[in-house]
């Protein structure tokens, strides 16, 4: 998840200085722009325009509406948070997250792939397993044709792993 671009907006200069450490630290580019970034991280209260109002505006946007957006609030009251979520935020934080809780966030954010056209999808697996209890009864034969049917059915992609044990007499 490190080299991930971070836009970080927050107006207390101390709270942005502790948060950038704390990113830079993680392995993050941080920025104050919103363009080209993979996630962003706002305050909720700001004196021109709060979090709230700023999730609606990005969320509205075809160009930064796939961004998740990751709120930080001195306020815990459950309307706000509420009302952020609704907004379309993807996460809703108290400031006083520890950083390790904070990274795990952001990764959860950021490990949603980004896919062709900027847009996100979760990243969904299946393990089928073939197996028999006794050698020579053409387990090997279905799982090859199973690996060739599923990409054709499904347009996904199959990782065919075959494993023999060895056998002592």
């Amino acid at each position: 998840m490190g080299n991930a671009h971070i836009c970080l907006i927050e107006d207390s200069e101390l709270q942005m200085f502790k948060l950038k450490a704390i990113l830079v630290r993680l392995g993050y580019t941080v920025t104050g722009n919103s363009s080209t970034v993979n996630l962003i991280l706002s305050d909720v209260i700001m004196p021109e325009m709060n979090g709230i109002e700023l999730v609606r505006k990005l969320k509205t946007n075809p160009a930064t509406a796939q961004i998740p957006i990751l709120l930080l609030t001195a306020t815990a009251e459950m309307k706000d948070k509420i009302a952020g979520l609704q907004a379309g935020a993807d996460e809703y934080l108290l400031k006083t997250v520890s950083p390790t809780e904070l990274e795990l966030r952001i990764q959860a954010l950021l490990s949603r792939k980004i896919g062709k056209g900027g847009t996100l999808s979760q990243s969904v697996s299946r393990t089928i397993a073939v197996f028999s209890l006794r050698g020579g009864v053409g387990t090997t034969t279905i799982a090859v044709n199973l690996s060739i049917a599923l990409p054709r059915d499904t347009g996904g992609q199959v990782i065919l792993w075959v494993l023999y044990s060895a056998r002592w007499p």
